[in-house]
């Protein structure tokens, strides 16, 4: 009986560890994902900045929905996770964190990325979209 218990106790062990070595990699995974995704956002940000230099109105109202946008990413994953110890959402509470960054962030980056592209759906509607005082103001057909 004890060499069952003590075999039942190694499987769990070792399962349990196995688990856990599972858990960091999908969090290694979600998080590398999220810096990825990070990285073109900010790479698109860059673009942005560069594209309208000259826009000194539309740069700094940029710079503040940006600064606004970040405020709402913070918000939201408060509001997913909104205990004080985030360590009763578990053992998944990193890898589930880093996922829902990655989604608010290519909805911004979906998002973020008219400003940068050539388009036709720039032409109506678009605002600063296809800006004149963008560097690379494409003229669509009247």
């Amino acid at each position: 009986m004890r060499n069952t218990c003590t075999l039942i106790l190694v499987l769990f062990l070792g399962l349990s560890a196995n688990a856990q070595e599972i858990q960091i990699d999908n969090s290694r995974n979600s998080c590398s994902d999220y810096l990825k995704l990070k990285k073109e956002v900010d790479g698109v940000i860059t673009k942005i900045l560069d594209d309208y230099e000259k826009d000194y109105t539309f740069i700094a109202k940029f710079k503040k929905a940006q600064g606004e946008w970040e405020s709402y990413r913070d918000a939201q994953l408060e509001m997913i996770f909104p205990a004080a110890n985030k360590g009763i959402y578990g053992a998944s509470y990193p890898t589930c964190r880093c996922n829902a960054l990655v989604d608010l962030t290519n909805e911004r980056l979906n998002y973020l990325v008219r400003w940068v592209s050539n388009t036709e759906e720039a032409k109506a509607c678009g605002g600063s979209v296809n800006s004149t005082k963008r560097k690379s103001y494409v003229k669509f057909n009247e």
